[in-house]
């Protein structure tokens, strides 16, 4: 756990993730990410304090932050 924390304050934590699908995209509000993923209803989650989001072309999120548990979340 202290190793976890002394990487993440000093170089960050990231997870790459990409939505595969005909229409599926994301897209980025403030402190909300809302997912269209070909249900009825979109799918709005709340971005927890202290990660970052990222939305390249719709389809491809990057999360980053400095605590580990909260970037895999």
């Amino acid at each position: 756990l202290i190793n976890n924390l002394i990487h993440g304050v000093n170089i960050g934590f990231q997870k790459n993730l990409e939505i595969h699908g005909v229409g599926f995209k994301a897209i980025k509000k403030p402190e909300l990410l809302v997912l269209n993923l070909g249900y009825s209803h979109d799918i709005n989650y709340k971005i927890p304090s202290g990660v970052n989001i990222t939305i390249e072309d719709g389809t491809k999120i990057i999360v980053n932050g400095v605590d580990k548990q909260a970037v895999g979340k």
